[in-house]
Order: C-alpha cells, then sequence, then structure tokens
C-alpha cells in the first residue's frame, strides 16, 4: 500500500505505472472508509495468521492470498472521470483473460453501488467489474491521489475468499467468488499471468511501455508512507 501511494504521489504528466505484485502472507485489507472495528472475528483471524491492512482506495473488504494484484497509477487529464478510467482498465483486464480462454462479462451500470459496511468485496459485483457465469473474478477500487488516479484491483486465482466468514460471520464472501483455477481447471503459470495483463492494458491505454526501476525519491516517500499504512491508528480508524 506504501509503494502504491508513494508512485501515485509522485506520478508525472503523460506517465502512468501498472504494478503486479503478489502478498507474503494471507492479508485482509479494508477499503479506506470502510468500518472495520466492532467484527468479532478479528481476533479468530490474527490467530490462524491473517494480517490487516487498510487501503488508501475505497470499496470493501478483500482476503489477499490466492490473487495477483494490480496497481495502476494514472495522471488526472482535464475533464475525465473515474469511472471511464474505471471500465477502461477493466477491459483490459478482459482482453488479458479472454486470451487466456476465460469467457468474462462485465457487470451491468445499473447494478446498484454497495456501500463501505456492505460486507465483503467478493459478495457483490459493482458496475463494471469482471464476471464469469454471474460471479465476480476481479475485485477493483479507486481514489484520488493528488493529480493521479490510483486503481487496486484483485484478480483471483484460487478460492479463499470464505475466510473472510471469520469477520463477517457468513460465506457471502466466497459463494459469488471464482478463481481461475476453477475456470480453467489449473492454476496459470505466474508469469503467463502476468504478461497477460501487461498485454492487455497494453492495448486498451497505448503509448510507449517500458519496464521501469523506482526512482530514490519514489523510495524514499514509500518509506515515509509505510510509517502511515503500518499504523494501527489507520488500520483501525473506523
Amino acid at each position: 500500500m506504501a509503494l502504491d501511494h508513494a508512485l501515485a504521489s509522485s506520478v508525472k504528466p503523460g506517465c502512468g505505472v501498472l504494478r503486479i505484485y503478489r502478498w507474503a502472507r494471507p492479508t485482509i485489507s479494508f477499503g479506506r472508509n470502510e468500518p472495520a472495528l466492532g467484527n468479532s472475528g478479528v481476533e479468530q483471524a490474527q490467530k490462524a495468521g491473517i494480517d490487516f491492512v487498510r487501503r488508501p482506495t475505497g470499496g470493501r473488504a478483500v482476503l489477499h492470498d490466492k490473487e495477483l494484484t494490480y496497481a495502476v497509477v494514472l495522471p488526472i487529464s482535464c475533464g475525465v472521470k473515474l469511472r471511464t478510467v474505471y471500465r477502461v482498465i477493466n477491459h483490459g483486464l478482459a482482453r488479458a483473460l479472454q486470451a487466456l480462454g476465460v469467457v468474462v462479462t462485465i457487470a451491468e451500470e445499473e447494478v446498484p453501488v454497495a456501500g463501505p459496511n456492505a460486507g465483503p468485496c467478493f459478495s457483490r459485483p459493482a458496475p463494471g467489474e469482471l464476471l464469469v457465469d454471474g460471479r465476480k473474478l476481479v475485485g477493483s477500487a479507486q481514489a484520488r491521489v493528488g493529480r493521479a488516479i490510483l486503481q487496486h484491483g484483485s484478480l483471483l486465482i484460487g478460492s479463499g475468499q470464505e475466510r473472510l466468514g471469520e469477520l463477517y460471520g457468513s460465506d457471502s464472501g466466497s459463494r459469488l467468488a471464482i478463481g481461475l483455477d476453477e475456470i480453467l481447471g489449473a492454476t496459470p503459470p505466474w508469469d503467463e499471468l502476468v504478461h497477460g495483463i501487461i498485454a492487455g492494458m497494453r492495448d486498451v491505454l497505448g503509448g510507449k511501455w517500458a519496464r521501469g526501476n523506482l526512482t530514490d525519491g519514489e523510495r524514499s516517500s514509500s518509506r515515509i508512507f509505510l510509517r502511515h499504512y503500518a499504523s494501527p491508528e489507520w488500520t483501525w480508524r473506523r
């Protein structure tokens, strides 16, 4: 979270960033404004070795474990709406998944937008998100960070969202979630997934693409933000 925030804070006009990663430990992330205090299963989840963090982006709780996580940073252009960026990025993901043989549909715009206290992210689709047979494969959330738009997303590779029942007291985080291993009958190679996501994003976003390294300024900024995101006061502020 700290590095993604640093990248968004350091974005240059005309440049964007795509970061793809996975998690060292199972971690539940809360949306920026999602209530987290008072969930009866927090202690049980902590005993099970699950960490917690709060995102800079909105949305609802996600268990990050068997998944590919992406962060897209784009400079804000005059007149561009968050919803437009959301649709474009999801179309890039859809292209990548279709190249893997995954037939996806896009949740209709008429789907009601869930509030921050509506339960786990994967318990219901948001408008524009990617579905397979009506079940949610990718969950995403956005935020404005200075002069940039930051979008986070989780592409489920395997199952595991049912463990959110430890927090929410139901199986609502699992019944409507689906992973690539269930769809394809096997877990796709990580490198194949990464290259596919890059290709799909490049197709829809255009421009010149190059692999980059963190600048000294981005590293310094990420260390500052790390103190913020590691703080219990931030994680459990609501």
